[in-house]
């Protein structure tokens, strides 16, 4: 009986798999597929700043920097007020002049901190661009773009250019963190009524330094838009 049964299944198994094979044998290809072309080598990379790119990108600078420099201004405006208000408040002996013009002061100097450091995050960031960018115009170089070369010229120095903003800005930060440190330690004897004659003119001290820092910024502020503006018109030229 086992035996019957399994010729019985071999019967109808085999018709099934000769339908399997033959539509397998169909459904394949008489000649296989003649081969893909070889790919187009790829062209050889751009300089990396098209002229109009670059245009853009001087542009975009300039009103960074014209906005840094109103920013700069009207910082500078409220510091000198301020300076101004605590040295009346001194000669006047009017302490709570006095006291009003401190805090004006403590919440000036957190800004400008912030200020400073937002500003070594951005002179940060444009270095790590302009590298790039020199990067990729000797890549560009060296596959004989034309004008690459002298994008590698332009690009380096505008690397100069970013080292040389990150290392004020860092370096503001840490007079801006000293005036801070010195001011606040002569601040306890001022909160208790303790402040002495050399303490107030240590203190006068200190406030004019944070002027002259502050003006020093607007300057060199204001260099930067001029230069940015110069570059706007060398990539105009033909």
């Amino acid at each position: 009986m086992a035996t019957r049964n399994t010729l019985l299944s071999s019967c109808f198994l085999l018709p099934v798999a000769l339908s399997i094979g033959l539509a397998a044998c169909s459904s394949a290809p008489k000649h296989p597929p003649p081969p893909a072309p070889a790919a187009a080598p790829p062209p050889p990379p751009a300089a990396a700043t098209a002229p109009g790119t670059a245009l853009a990108v001087d542009r975009a600078e300039v009103r960074d920097s014209a906005a840094d420099l109103a920013g700069d201004r009207v910082d500078l405006a409220r510091l000198d007020g301020l300076v101004e208000d605590w040295h009346a408040a001194r000669k006047s002996g009017d302490r709570q002049a006095e006291r009003t013009a401190d805090k004006g002061l403590a919440i000036w100097i957190r800004q400008e901190l912030a200020e400073d450091r937002q500003e070594i995050r951005e002179s940060s960031a444009e270095l790590n661009r302009s590298s790039q960018e020199v990067h990729r115009d000797r890549v560009a170089a060296a596959h004989g773009a034309p004008g690459a070369r002298a994008e590698i010229r332009e690009d380096a120095h505008d690397v100069r250019d970013d080292r040389r903003d990150l290392a004020l800005a860092s370096a503001d930060l840490a007079k801006t963190r000293e005036i801070a440190r010195k001011l606040q330690a002569l601040q306890l004897r001022f909160a208790s009524d303790t402040a002495t004659p050399a303490d107030y003119t240590a203190k006068s001290a200190l406030l004019r330094s944070l002027q002259s820092l502050a003006r020093a910024e607007l300057g060199r502020d204001a260099s930067e838009v001029q230069e940015d503006r110069q570059e706007i018109r060398e990539d105009r030229t033909p």
